[in-house]
């Protein structure tokens, strides 16, 4: 839906249409245009907190239109981009760890569970909660439809604890970097640990390996996101290596998880308040393949669904799924030893598992299985 915000903005869009549709006006005083609105056909419309004048007020009625008050809510009911990092970080000064909680993200994680915790999310608010991730979703599937090469949608999943000096954190990085470079669009739940890798590595594309490790070198003061100069230290990096190419790469987190603050690095951002839809989309636009690093019960979660979603084919797309740390997905949490005997002798459809630990060989993979 387009949203009408100025009357100058308005005036100009009726001189170029035969009728309004589908628009959005937000509290608008539209008295003074009432007599020229009565001219058109006004067809699935919303009007939050406007001013009518009762002409206008009985058409708007009688057609198929939405009239809701002001509402005085943290967060956009209709958001029709999806987030950039300003969007959710305003007001947090780098040089004040603690002023994460004046940012809008922090806003609407704490109105959201205040709200789920005292028992007092009325059906209003969760309405007004699910038409946002409605809007959000419908956005979301507008920015990967202009993607030209859906096949070149790569997922990491893994765990939000694994700290920015750990190995393979390091690994998920260079995969990300690389991948992006060559035109591909890494995908991640949009949290700390390896989601916060995928989107490093997506924002170092076509610099040097050296100036990640730089970076990465830098972070690692402040290894996990319940450090207090975790994000801090994100934004240092920032400053020292300004966005350079950030076109690939896109993160889906959930405000249900709000304690783990989103990390500063994707292009774009789809956060959700169901952390249900959330997970559907998150595995859902990633055609390409699916690296799954070490994680725990999310991972695990993620994991199972993607094998449903292969099973049952539901979005018409066999999503391969790449297990990285051998260690890990053999002997430690054997996923892999379970869904490889599955792959063999079991009746599941379209289930296609590797096992890698080295980021080049899961880069070749990843080319051989998108690129065919």
């Amino acid at each position: 839906m387009n949203e009408i915000y100025s009357l100058y903005y308005l005036e100009d869009y009726i001189k170029k249409h035969d009728n309004l549709k589908n628009l959005i006006f937000k509290n608008l005083d539209l008295t003074h245009l009432s007599r020229k609105l009565l001219n058109y056909d006004i067809i699935d419309c919303i009007f939050i907190g406007c001013k009518l004048d009762k002409d206008l007020l009985v058409k708007i009625t009688i057609g198929q239109n939405y009239i809701l008050p002001s509402l005085n809510l943290p967060f956009d009911l209709f958001p029709r981009l999806l987030y950039s990092i300003e969007d959710l970080y305003g007001n947090f000064n780098p040089s004040k760890p603690l002023s994460y909680k004046n940012s809008t993200d922090y806003e609407i994680y704490t109105h959201f569970i205040d709200h789920k915790n005292k028992g007092l999310l009325s059906p209003f608010l969760q309405v007004t909660e699910s038409i946002h991730d409605s809007s959000m979703r419908m956005a979301l599937y507008d920015y990967v439809r202009r993607f030209n090469n859906h096949k070149k949608i790569v997922g990491v999943m893994g765990g939000h604890k694994v700290p920015r000096d750990d190995e393979y954190y390091k690994r998920v990085c260079l995969i990300s970097k690389r991948l992006t470079e060559q035109g591909y669009m890494m995908v991640s739940g949009g949290g700390p640990g390896m989601m916060e890798a995928t989107h490093l590595g997506a924002y170092f594309a076509h610099r040097t390996d050296e100036e990640l490790c730089e970076a990465i070198d830098i972070m690692k003061v402040a290894p996990v996101y319940s450090d207090a100069e975790w994000l801090t230290k994100s934004y240092e990096v920032i400053e020292k290596y300004p966005p350079k190419y950030r076109l690939n790469s896109l993160s889906i987190p959930t405000w249900v998880h709000g304690h783990e603050p989103p990390n500063p690095f994707p292009a774009r951002i789809a956060k959700f308040f169901s952390a249900a839809i959330r997970q559907e989309v998150l595995i859902e636009v990633t055609k390409g393949a699916i690296i799954y690093s070490p994680g725990s019960a999310g991972t695990l979660r993620e994991i199972f669904q993607t094998v449903e979603q292969n099973h049952y084919n539901m979005y018409d797309n066999v999503y391969p799924m790449i297990f990285l740390n051998k260690e890990y997905w053999s002997k430690t949490l054997p996923a892999y030893n379970f869904f490889e005997d599955i792959q063999k002798n079991s009746s599941l459809n379209n289930i296609v598992v590797s096992l890698e630990d080295d980021e080049v060989a899961i880069e070749k993979l990843i080319l051989k299985l998108t690129e065919g």
